[in-house]
């Protein structure tokens, strides 16, 4: 653990700053394979998935993104 109490190595989690584990986090979006990014109109995670399809389209990344409208995450 750090010193704020985060996880710090494999033993104690992953680190969720760490661009592998959220990809939204990663300094350097280009390059990538084209995305299908797919999310519930009612999904905690939902703001996340359309900030990461909008930053991989900033990356000139191909993105097909779709919101499955009226649908809660684990659709």
């Amino acid at each position: 653990m750090d010193a704020e109490g985060r996880p710090t190595g494999a033993a104690d989690g992953p680190d969720e700053t760490d661009p592998r584990v959220s990809p939204l986090l990663a300094e350097d979006l280009t390059g990538l394979a084209p995305a299908y990014i797919a999310y519930a109109g009612f999904d905690p995670l939902r703001d996340e998935a359309r900030a990461y399809a909008e930053r991989l389209r900033e990356a000139g990344v191909r993105v097909t993104e779709r919101c499955h409208t009226g649908h809660i995450h684990p659709f």
